[in-house]
């Protein structure tokens, strides 16, 4: 798999996604009291799949 392949998942699912991240946030700033560095490449997986529900959210909203 690439990182061009593009993968499909319910918006329940992406919902869950965006949520572990947060937790694995809070896990790391209450163990190193440093905020949780990402790799690259998964901090934009996060942004883009925030970026994608927020579309959706506001389409959802128009119509």
């Amino acid at each position: 798999m690439s990182k061009e392949d593009k993968i499909k998942i319910s918006v329940g699912e992406a919902y869950w996604v965006l949520g572990m991240f947060k937790k694995l946030e809070s896990i790391c700033l209450e163990i190193n009291s440093l905020p949780m560095t990402l790799r690259p490449e998964i901090k934009d997986f996060r942004d883009r799949l925030r970026q994608r529900l927020r579309e959706m959210e506001a389409r959802k909203r128009e119509s």
